[in-house]
């Protein structure tokens, strides 16, 4: 049986994408020394094209891509086509010039860093709160909760949540107002944008009013970073509108004790910066982290009532003995002298202590059985419990 055997059919190729590349600029990339006649004749082994031309005067080659070839698109493809052929033994090693100069600040990072600044200088925590929300302009298809099914239309929401939650927790976090601040991305129908909520709560009673203080914050802040805002007050004069060039960027006390603005259109206005040298960034401090309890905390308050002569560190070490004898030492989170008044060659003394237990809820019996301890010693020294 005789058998006879067909030549191969080999389909042509087709070139359906061409480019120019400028051979000095590969040179550049591969650090090699290496001819346009060598580049070219390394080029067509891997079945492209080349043509030499002039392009604006300067000498280019014109490469033709082959149709199996869908990954080279631009010159940025060339350089590892010839170094494989080439030979990645035969390229030098070499180090890249390094740019000593100072890089250019950029203008949105320096104001929103700069502001970050301003605030915690000023005393105010920063928050993250939720990006998804109950309402919106655009819903989420596949929603992860039913209250979370919308991307928030402003920061305001949240930030009111988080100074109710935070002000419930203020004997714990031993403060007497909540300063709370948030930069993030918000989604209004106009389309997504940077924003800056700021809130304050007072938990005790202060003679200056929270959306006071915001708005003295609103001046001073538009004031330090040099801002050219015209300010339209309400009638009862505690916010108001704030717009630069005529357009409005945001309001304060809409929701009282909270300021909201764009702060895109913000930093758009103000001078570019030339450094970041006054923004101190520096290395990173030291941060220590310690664990938190999940459970509810319970408040005590104790009065004692005595003698001049008598310190307030002493009446702090009867406390804490009877603290200590009741064997409760790991329950007191935090404790703080809230009141003083003296009268007739006496002194009030009135301690806050805060209870919580790192392993389970605890009872009123349990924290009344350590405040009769506490009473028993103070008693015992013959002072008055008020």
């Amino acid at each position: 049986l005789e058998l006879q055997r067909k030549p191969s059919l080999i389909p042509a190729i087709s070139y359906e994408n061409s480019f120019t590349i400028d051979p000095d600029k590969i040179r550049e990339v591969l650090a090699i020394d290496i001819t346009n006649e060598e580049m070219t004749s390394l080029l067509e082994r891997l079945d492209i094209k080349v043509e030499a031309i002039k392009e604006d005067g300067t000498s280019v080659l014109k490469l033709s891509i082959p149709s199996n070839r869908l990954d080279l698109k631009s010159w940025r493809d060339i350089p590892e086509e010839v170094a494989r052929i080439w030979g990645y033994d035969k390229i030098p090693a070499t180090i890249p010039p390094i740019n000593a100069s100072a890089p250019k600040p950029e203008k949105n990072f320096y104001y929103t860093e700069k502001i970050r600044s301003i605030l915690c200088e000023l005393g105010f925590s920063e928050v993250y709160t939720y990006s998804l929300t109950s309402a919106g302009e655009f819903h989420i298809e596949k929603s992860v909760a039913s209250d979370k099914n919308y991307l928030r239309t402003d920061l305001t929401q949240g930030i009111a949540r988080s100074l109710e939650l935070n002000a419930r927790n203020a004997d714990l976090l031993g403060l007497d107002e909540i300063k709370i601040f948030e930069i993030g991305k918000v989604f209004p129908i106009e389309g997504e944008r940077t924003s800056l909520a700021i809130g304050i709560k007072n938990v005790k009673k202060s003679k200056e009013k929270a959306k006071d203080k915001i708005k003295a914050l609103r001046d001073a802040l538009l004031k330090i970073v040099d801002a050219d805002a015209t300010i339209l007050c309400t009638v009862d004069d505690s916010g108001g509108l704030i717009s630069i060039a005529g357009k409005t960027i945001g309001m304060a006390n809409n929701t009282e004790g909270i300021m909201e603005l764009d702060l895109d259109a913000l930093v758009e206005t103000l001078p570019a910066p030339t450094s970041y040298d006054d923004l101190k960034l520096g290395k990173a401090s030291m941060i220590s982290y310690q664990k938190f309890s999940q459970y509810p905390f319970i408040v005590r308050d104790i009065a004692v009532f005595v003698p001049e002569t008598i310190s307030v560190d002493e009446v702090w070490g009867a406390i804490q003995k009877g603290i200590n004898d009741s064997g409760a030492v790991e329950l007191v989170a935090r404790h703080s002298l809230f009141d003083t008044f003296k009268k007739d060659g006496k002194v009030s003394y009135a301690y806050r202590i805060v209870f919580q237990s790192m392993d389970k809820t605890l009872t009123d019996e349990e924290i009344n059985k350590v405040m009769e301890k506490i009473n028993g010693e103070v008693r015992g020294k013959s002072w008055e419990v008020r």
